[in-house]
């Protein structure tokens, strides 16, 4: 499954809302993409810790998503293998 959200929602942070997500357990073996204008090290920096997967740069065009549409079970096997070895050091 995957999770694309905007990180200025307007009435609430997409990452806020990812953060309250992840608490409740809803994000548990979800790939993150976050869509977003915005290039602040903070904002990125806590996506990262939220676990996003993948940062998109406005301007979003069609080819671009469908680019990483595309590409999300790849995104997933990395994300797999990265979570198994860092389990078992």
């Amino acid at each position: 499954d995957v999770v694309i959200t905007e990180a200025n929602l307007g009435y609430q942070s997409g990452l806020d809302f990812l953060a309250e997500a992840k608490t409740s357990g809803l994000l548990a073996d979800k790939i993150l993409i976050v869509i977003s204008s915005s290039k602040t090290p903070d904002i990125i920096a806590q996506a990262d810790l939220l676990g996003v997967s993948v940062w998109i740069d406005k301007p979003l065009n069609l080819q671009k998503l469908h680019y990483v549409v595309m590409h999300v079970p790849e995104l997933f096997v990395g994300i797999l293998r990265h979570s198994l070895n860092s389990s078992t050091r």
